[in-house]
Formats: structure tokens, C-alpha cells, sequence
């Protein structure tokens, strides 16, 4: 237990409860006679020493699901996931890890990963949760689909002719989904735009708005980008399931919604000009399996279908009236082609 590394914290805490007679925070009133005094501090160092401490495994140069079953059988939890280009690794080896090998971690920690890759049309900046849900296993993007990622794509699928642009739209050039529109950069409020056989994201009063939820795409959209990827759109029960965590959760923010934790209600945090009105990935804290803007700044386009061949979108975004609009319960339903200002998406991938 290295009950000897413990100590000095023990004194600290001891020392702290000294200087806070005076200052009674419930929070730390722990026997609840609304004084903070030796008696709370020693109930939370005891709990403190019986927390079980380990060894943080070595992972790096592992194959990501060799990695994976290492950190579990440890006792600990799989956080995020990142991808970085390498030449020097094969593809899906674990090149990065934290906290580091050897360090010593509480039981249950998550353990962030990044593993290789040797695709260099990968999209960027992608960064997973695992997630352990009753709905759903997998991995799920920590953050909306960005305006930068998106543009990315459409270059890419540009390049290799999967897209035409008429009339300032973006439409699928071929397959499955032929004839119908991904995005539409004719709208004012479109955040990327197309010059010189290249597509680009736009700046907005001084903001670069690259890392800001895309929004302008339909979920023909949605799902064509998921597919250039190899990743899926989640079905509704996946992000239900997700977003109310261990179903405590009303919103996919936690028990309770305000402004502080999420950006709905049109309250433009950022002071843009005109629509949309939403602020960039990570602005607003992790919640629940550690996803952001789970509830607020864009709804989300889900995989499953409602009634007239509609797709359902979940989640609330910056238009929407009030809190209650942004439930975890809460969805709505609309074309498949219809591009909207607040909604966009946010991509699932299996393990």
C-alpha cells in the first residue's frame, strides 16, 4: 500500500482542517454537524488510505485491443483514444500512453491511448472515449464533428470524385446516396466554402471557426462521412445510453443543465455576429463517460429512422428554447436531406 508515501498527505490534510473552524463548507462537512473540523478530515483520510493503489502497466509498442485487455485486467478503465500517422509502427500500435508505465495510479483510472496509423487520409484530430454502457461497447468521438474534420473530408472525397458541387451545394457524386445533398455552403450561416478546387473553413469576427461543431449538414451528409472513415453514426439507443451515463443523467451534462455546462437557449457565449451561435469543442467541461457538448451546441444525427422515412437527431443544440429542450430524452425528427444551422453529428466506431 506504501502507506509510507501516504502520510505527509495525512499531515496536510490535518493541518488544513486546523485553519478551517471558521470556514464550514458542506462539502467537506463529512459528519455533518456543520463544522469542518479533525473529525471530517480524519474520516476522509481514512478513506483516503483504503483506496487500492497499482502499478500502471506498460502498453506501449502492444496491438491497441492487446493494450485494451491489459489496462482492464489491471483494474483500470480505457479513457480517450487518439490516432497519429507514424511509418515506424504498424497500424493500431499503442505509440503513446498516460499516466506512463510504472507511475502509480488508483484503482479504476482511465488510461489514454494513441495508436498508429499508417493511412495518411485519415481524418484529423479524432478523439475517442471508450465507452461500457448496457446500449452500447465501442468507442464514441469525444467531441461533435468539427467544421475542420468535415472540410477535410469533403476535400478528400472531392479529390477522389465522390462529390460535385452544384450551385454551391455539396452533392454525392455516385453510390448509395447519389443525387443527394451532403452540405450547403449556399446558406449565410455555412461555416465552410469552396475557392480554387479547394475547400476551406471560415473566420467569423476574429474566430477561426475550424474546431466549432459542424452544422449545414444533412444526415446524407453525416453518414457519407462516417462511411469514407469506416466509422457509423450511432443508433439512437447507443446515444441515449451513452448520454445518461449510468441513468442518472437528464441531460448528457449530468442531473442538471445551465449555461455553465452547456451552450443552448441562443445565448451565444462567444458574442458571433449572426448564426450559428456555437463555440468550440471542448469550451464546456466532460461529463458522464468524459464526451462533451453531449447536450447543447449541435443535435446530433443519429442512425435511426422515425416515421416517413425521417432520421431522428438527439442531444439539443444552440437554438434550442430552453434546457428541457436539450434532455437526453429529448429528440427530433427531419428529412435526411435537410441541412439545418444547429445540427450536426458525432461519429461511433467498434473496438
Amino acid at each position: 500500500m506504501q502507506l509510507t508515501k501516504k502520510i505527509p498527505l495525512f499531515i496536510m490534510l490535518l493541518l488544513l482542517s486546523v485553519s478551517s473552524f471558521s470556514q464550514w463548507d458542506s462539502k467537506y462537512d463529512l459528519d455533518g454537524n456543520e463544522i469542518v473540523d479533525l473529525s471530517d478530515f480524519s474520516q476522509l483520510a481514512l478513506h483516503w488510505l483504503e483506496t487500492p493503489y497499482l502499478e500502471m502497466p506498460a502498453v506501449f509498442g502492444l496491438d491497441k485491443n492487446e493494450a485494451e485487455n491489459v489496462i482492464l485486467n489491471a483494474g483500470l478503465r480505457i479513457g480517450s483514444l487518439s490516432e497519429q500517422h507514424s511509418l515506424s509502427f504498424p497500424d493500431g500500435t499503442v505509440i503513446s500512453q498516460y499516466p506512463l508505465a510504472g507511475r502509480t495510479v488508483s484503482s479504476g483510472e482511465a488510461v489514454a491511448l494513441t495508436v498508429s496509423t499508417r493511412d495518411q487520409n485519415r481524418v484529423s484530430g479524432m478523439s475517442w472515449v471508450y465507452i461500457s454502457d448496457p446500449n452500447f461497447t465501442g468507442y464514441m468521438s469525444k467531441y461533435e464533428t468539427t467544421n475542420q474534420q468535415y472540410c477535410d473530408f469533403l476535400n478528400d472525397a472531392y479529390i477522389a470524385g465522390k462529390v460535385e458541387i452544384i450551385e454551391e451545394q455539396v452533392f454525392a457524386a455516385g453510390g448509395n446516396y447519389s443525387g443527394k445533398i451532403y452540405y450547403d455552403m449556399s446558406d449565410s450561416n455555412a461555416q465552410i466554402d469552396f475557392s480554387s478546387g479547394y475547400f476551406y473553413v471560415q473566420t467569423r469576427n476574429g474566430f477561426n471557426m475550424a474546431d466549432h461543431p459542424v452544422t449545414k449538414v444533412s444526415w446524407y451528409g453525416a453518414k457519407a462521412f462516417c462511411n469514407f472513415y469506416g466509422f457509423s453514426l450511432p443508433t439512437l439507443g447507443q446515444w441515449e445510453g451513452t448520454a445518461d451515463y449510468d441513468g442518472t443523467f437528464d441531460f448528457g451534462c449530468g442531473e442538471i443543465i445551465d449555461h455553465s455546462r452547456a451552450n443552448y437557449a441562443r445565448k451565444n457565449p462567444l458574442g458571433l455576429s449572426h448564426y450559428p451561435y456555437t463555440t468550440p469543442a471542448g469550451h464546456y467541461p466532460a461529463h458522464g463517460y468524459g464526451l462533451c457538448d453531449m447536450a447543447g451546441n449541435a443535435w446530433e444525427w443519429t442512425l435511426t429512422s422515425c416515421a416517413d422515412d425521417k432520421r431522428i437527431a438527439a442531444g439539443g443544440g444552440w437554438f434550442s428554447y430552453d434546457g428541457k429542450s436539450c434532455s437526453a430524452a429529448n429528440t427530433y425528427c427531419d428529412s435526411p436531406e435537410n441541412t439545418i444551422s444547429d445540427t450536426g453529428f458525432r461519429a461511433v466506431k467498434q473496438q
